[in-house]
């Protein structure tokens, strides 16, 4: 919860001053010894959307925007990257680079995988003498497609995040009467930046899953029944990861009106196909 909460708010801040030399640097990875393995978690990205200074938010801010398609299709000579954002960091910055052979490797693998966003992985490297590790892709994402979760040309990313971001401050609270109720208002009043507030939300989710006493200990002060309430709103609003076309409307629930891991499409559908099956029982019984 507390990466979530760092997150947010290093976000929000570099709004307030676009200045990439100001931001604490994630630390580059330094190559174990030969044999040795580790993992190497980040966005790959490539060199050139790091550096667009025409569209710095894409590749310095949101990365997370950029779809497999993007990097598959990008000039042979733009190396890909893995890039992280640091604690207290107010953009993304690179951690671990690719040589060219490296980098045409990775782009095949990701053209050839369904198109999805928010391409953060989490790679099994195993060092040799020279310091680099083999490609040995797939890659496992450590989190899912933000589609079709979109946001509008006038989104205000700052006010959408900065919301969730203030919730900061009230930790622990009452999950039911008060922080529940309050990521709602959140996703309500900046459903412009869908997208956007999925990514944080996932974060959370991955607390849900992973460690879930965080959630109902420290984030929680209603306990077990508040992280219950918080989670199953979380795992329920996530998108579906189909590129469908964008969603960036909400009911007044905070619930996204498609599009969702519990959309209600997906719902009467499953409800049609149990109707069908117990159909299908009682024809065979008589």
């Amino acid at each position: 919860m507390f990466k979530y909460v760092f997150a947010v708010c290093a976000l929000v801040s570099c709004f307030a001053a676009m200045q990439v030399n100001a931001q604490v640097s994630a630390p580059m990875y330094t190559a174990g010894s030969a044999g040795s393995t580790s993992t190497v978690t980040g966005i790959i990205c490539t060199m050139g959307a790091l550096n667009n200074m025409s569209d710095p938010y894409r590749g310095l801010v949101y990365p997370y925007v950029i779809t497999n398609v993007d990097i598959a299709n990008t000039p042979q000579t733009d190396q890909v990257i893995i890039i992280q954002i640091a604690t207290g960091a107010s953009m993304y910055n690179m951690v671990w680079n690719f040589t060219s052979d490296e980098s045409m490797k990775i782009k095949t693998w990701l053209a050839s995988i369904d198109t999805r966003n928010n391409l953060e992985v989490a790679i099994q490297a195993t060092w040799d003498a020279s310091g680099r590790f083999a490609i040995s892709t797939p890659w496992t994402f450590a989190q899912g497609s933000l589609f079709p979760y979109g946001a509008t040309a006038d989104c205000d990313f700052a006010t959408a995040l900065k919301c969730l971001g203030d919730l900061q401050a009230k930790i622990p609270f009452d999950c039911i009467n008060v922080g529940l109720p309050a990521v709602k208002k959140c996703v309500v009043d900046n459903q412009k930046c869908l997208l956007h507030t999925a990514k944080g939300l996932s974060l959370v989710q991955g607390y849900c899953l992973n460690s879930r006493q965080t959630i109902d200990s420290v984030f929680c002060s209603d306990g077990r029944l508040g992280g219950d309430a918080i989670c199953n709103y979380v795992k329920c609003f996530l998108p579906s990861g189909k590129p469908l076309p964008s969603v960036m409307s909400v009911g007044a629930d905070g619930m996204p009106t498609a599009g969702s891991m519990c959309a209600s499409g997906a719902a009467a559908s499953m409800a049609f196909s149990a109707v069908v099956a117990l159909l299908v029982v009682i024809a065979l019984l008589f």
